[in-house]
């Protein structure tokens, strides 16, 4: 296969599943919708990687509520998108995405004796800082 071919083959195998680098091709209308749709991915994701983080540091590594708290913060935070694009039921797991970590989140609240205002309101605590040499 020659290199032309290869390029061809990749460039049919990929053109629906990117998001165009240049501007010219990334603010078209069909660019404009393969960002949207990957921005749902992305943070349909980043809602997966956290909860699995929260399940392996509370069960694996065993970390309190204290250490907990940033990581249900971070979750927390990304909600409303999940909310927003993920509202369909999965077939799966017969509810939507939303309400399935929408209902990790209680959860995790619950046993860690949480409200909702103490994990929206987290913040890291400061750090001291640095004296400065002479």
């Amino acid at each position: 296969m020659t290199v032309n071919r290869l390029t061809d083959v990749l460039t049919d195998i990929t053109a629906d599943e990117h998001v165009p680098y240049l501007a010219q091709f990334r603010y078209t209308g069909e660019g404009l919708l393969k960002c949207a749709i990957w921005e749902q991915t992305w943070e349909m994701q980043r809602a997966e990687d956290r909860t699995a983080v929260i399940e392996e540091r509370s069960t694996t590594d065993g970390w309190d509520t204290d250490r907990l708290r940033p990581l249900l913060a971070g979750l927390s935070e990304v909600m409303p998108w999940v909310r927003q694009w993920h509202t369909e039921v999965d077939p799966r797991f017969g509810q939507t995405p939303a309400d399935a970590y929408d209902a990790y989140l209680t959860t995790q609240r619950e046993t860690h004796a949480l409200t909702e205002e103490s994990i929206r309101t987290w913040t890291p605590p400061q750090q001291p800082r640095a004296r400065r040499r002479a």
